[in-house]
């Protein structure tokens, strides 16, 4: 069931702005914001727009009577070298459309530097209110399994969460299935990454959240496979299914991707760099496309160094 937000926005601010101070703890390891950061800041001034532009509603999710269900969310990445502590950020969300209780926002995130500004990600979020409130299961066991959509690398979440679910949760679990896909790949990869020789930046991340909502104590599993390849870059896909015991093909309810550029420091700067033959080895396993794996096949092929007569 769907509550109505508000009869009209017209009286309401449909801007709003917040200015969050970059933490130790928003960076990854070589010191920029995390992508996940991002959305979190737009999460943030979301709900400060909410707090101070409609009360009441506030009040009746604060106190768990209504549910706020983000249904679709996505953001592109557009300064290779995102932020960093010390940059001064704002955060602005805009009311591009409300319609019987959904809305749809634009997000913007700007780094300012004295009188110029310049743009670090763009994108929208579009939410609804429903008053049914759910539960779900969270961290985290992984295998991988194929079914008919091809090999997928899978996370099966188990710990119960203790929050109603929210975009923000299905969005960390795309950093989190990425990152113990490469833990368990070879060592050289995981070298190359925590000694800083090889940097995956996010461009895009994005979800779609149209399927049913899990119920409480059910587990949610999540699916990551390659899709794109194209120089450095290369894009996955997330599929996000409710996980019961025995069945193969769990009932799917979101889907996101990623798309990420294979980067290295030259110096002070960071610099396009082919994807690691021992990454591309990896990822061979999560495809079903037959372009895909011809492709990195003949990078492989390029790759190995040419015998001597």
């Amino acid at each position: 069931m769907s509550i109505s937000i508000s009869s009209s926005l017209a009286d309401v601010a449909v801007t709003h702005t917040t200015l969050p101070r970059i933490t130790f703890q928003d960076t990854n390891i070589v010191g920029n914001v995390y992508f996940l950061t991002f959305f979190r800041w737009q999460s943030e001034c979301r709900d400060a727009w909410l707090r101070s532009a409609m009360p009441d509603f506030w009040e009746t999710w604060r106190c768990g009577d209504a549910r706020l269900h983000v249904s679709a969310w996505s953001n592109r990445f557009e300064d290779a070298f995102g932020a960093t502590i010390g940059d001064r950020i704002s955060v602005t969300s805009h009311v591009l459309n409300q319609d019987q209780g959904s809305v749809l926002l634009s997000m913007e995130v700007l780094r300012h530097d004295g009188p110029s500004s310049s743009r670090l990600a763009s994108g929208s979020m579009k939410f609804h209110i429903e008053s049914d409130t759910f539960d779900a299961e969270h961290e985290q066991g992984a295998s991988r399994i194929d079914t008919q959509d091809g090999p997928s690398y899978v996370m099966r979440l188990r710990t119960p969460v203790d929050h109603d679910l929210q975009a923000i949760d299905l969005l960390s679990w795309q950093g989190k299935c990425r990152e113990l896909f490469l833990e368990d790949q070879t060592d050289s990869i995981m070298r190359q990454v925590t000694q800083r020789e090889l940097i995956l930046q996010t461009t895009t991340a994005s979800l779609d959240w149209t399927g049913p909502l899990p119920e409480r104590d059910q587990a949610v599993r999540v699916e990551m496979r390659l899709e794109s390849l194209k120089c450095g870059q290369m894009g996955v896909s997330f599929n996000y299914a409710i996980d019961e015991p025995g069945v193969l093909l769990g009932v799917p309810f979101a889907t996101g991707h990623q798309s990420m550029s294979s980067k290295h420091m030259a110096g002070s700067n960071l610099l396009p760099c082919p994807l690691p033959s021992d990454l591309l080895q990896a990822l061979r396993e999560y495809t079903h496309l037959p372009r895909l794996i011809s492709k990195i096949e003949d990078i492989l092929r390029f790759a190995e160094p040419t015998p001597l007569p």
